[in-house]
């Protein structure tokens, strides 16, 4: 079942599911980076290049009521039991297609107009944050202006995007770190700091309140960690042993993002 699939079945399911959870979308990638990081090569890392709703793989048995009920004795299904079965589960039943048969869209894997590759690393970055923010807008579509190509390095996602979103700050910094501009801008910065008359990452005034940097792949899986920490503190289970996601955030959180992309009326989005 592709992460495609996986999202349009949400619609199947009960409102406070784990399986439709933040903290699932910000496992689904833990599995999948943590993966290219422990294979160690180059070739792993790339792989990721290749991210993309149709290019994640999950078993489809996860959205079948029968596979619920076997597992979890026909009672709803509770946050402890959904985490440890993630666990034991979860990095044999993720992972990506192979390379022969896997979609390439460049919406996604950060080419522009005139075929010439953006960095790397925000590339990966890109596909990280269009992932994620997919998962928990429960919606991989994607602006019509961007089938335009080279216009999805225009028009970013719009504010609004951000504003409908039922998400922690933690976890909406980490997606905005991964698609904004000015946070691409700093992380460039900071690779030629003395073409700005700066010597010392350090004096960069301006970005307190920034998002995370994200500079390596082992820094993205500790912000991702980080936010699946503070979520896990905040589930609970109330009457009839429903879960319940207590969703933390600061109202100056749900800012970023605004005025990115809104510089038209083209606002239907389609696949």
């Amino acid at each position: 079942m592709t992460l495609e699939k996986w999202v349009a079945e949400f619609s199947n399911l009960r409102p406070c599911d784990p399986t439709a959870s933040e903290w699932t979308a910000f496992e689904i990638m833990r599995i999948l980076i943590a993966s290219a990081i422990d294979q160690g090569t180059d070739e792993a890392k790339q792989d990721l290049d290749r991210l993309h709703p149709f290019n994640v793989l999950l078993p489809i048995e996860w959205v079948a009521e029968e596979f619920k009920s076997a597992n979890h004795a026909g009672k709803p299904l509770n946050w402890f039991e959904w985490r440890a079965f993630m666990q034991n589960e979860g990095e044999q039943g993720v992972r990506l297609r192979k390379v022969g048969s896997s979609v390439g869209d460049y919406r996604f894997a950060g080419y522009g107009q005139d075929a010439m590759k953006i960095d790397d690393w925000q590339r990966r970055l890109s596909a990280v944050g269009f992932m994620l923010l997919g998962l928990v807008r429960k919606n991989f579509n994607t602006p019509r202006i961007w089938n335009i190509r080279g216009h999805e390095k225009i028009y970013r996602p719009r504010s609004r995007w951000y504003e409908s979103l039922k998400v922690s700050s933690q976890g909406l910094l980490l997606i905005d770190s991964c698609l904004s501009a000015r946070s691409a801008e700093t992380r460039t910065m900071l690779n030629i700091l003395p073409l700005f008359g700066i010597e010392d990452r350090s004096k960069l005034n301006d970005t307190r309140y920034d998002p995370p940097r994200l500079e390596s792949l082992e820094e993205l899986l500790e912000e991702i960690e980080k936010v699946q920490v503070t979520l896990t503190e905040n589930q609970l289970s109330v009457s009839l042993n429903q879960p319940r996601q207590l969703i933390p955030f600061r109202l100056r959180d749900f800012s970023v993002g605004a005025g990115q992309g809104d510089e038209d009326d083209d606002a239907d989005t389609t696949e």
